[in-house]
């Protein structure tokens, strides 16, 4: 019997490093998300668990190739724009942490080759708006993605905390 989600918090979990690459292709509706379909029923990006002797950015490429198809040379990583996500699950009676770091590339190639790939049933180009809903029960894959588009827009991509409105210590308040 698997636990129910009250029970993911609790206990220890084996820490599962991978990577992958957030693609996307300009188009005239503006860019689009290449989204993988797997065989568990959901959404995702090319990714994987990094191998020994891998660095992340090793792994994201050799998962790209191997998930999609695409080769280094038919990517342009964009180097500027690096983050993370993080999620649990379980496998049998084993709980599991992937963190993934995840990098953002441009391709110009529209066509994808899934059939190396074990787990991928298909693929699509989505515009942010309609790869949101894809992952309605994933919020860090938004997040991920959310930060991505903002990037590609060249707005910030991450979220600066706001300035504190704390009153400032009375040495430095105003006197009059």
């Amino acid at each position: 019997m698997s636990p129910n989600k009250g029970n993911l918090n609790r206990g220890v979990y084996k820490k599962v490093p991978s990577a992958g690459f957030i693609v996307y292709r300009q188009t005239k509706d503006g860019p689009k998300f290449l989204i993988m379909y797997h065989r568990g029923g959901y959404w995702n990006f090319p990714k994987g668990r990094i191998e020994h002797m891998e660095n992340s950015t090793e792994t994201a490429l050799r998962e790209l190739e191997e998930e999609t198809g695409l080769k280094p040379a038919e990517v342009k990583i964009k180097n500027n724009f690096k983050t993370h996500e993080t999620f649990k699950f379980t496998v049998g009676a084993e709980k599991i942490q992937k963190v993934v770091t995840l990098y953002l590339a441009e391709t110009t190639k529209k066509g994808i080759d899934i059939s190396r790939g074990d787990k991928e049933e298909g693929f699509g180009w989505f515009l942010y708006r309609d790869a949101r809903k894809l992952f309605t029960n994933y919020r860090e894959s938004q997040t991920v993605l959310r930060k991505a588009s903002n990037f590609i827009r060249g707005k910030p991509h991450y979220h600066q905390k706001k300035p504190s409105a704390k009153p400032l210590p009375q040495r430095f308040a105003k006197r009059t």
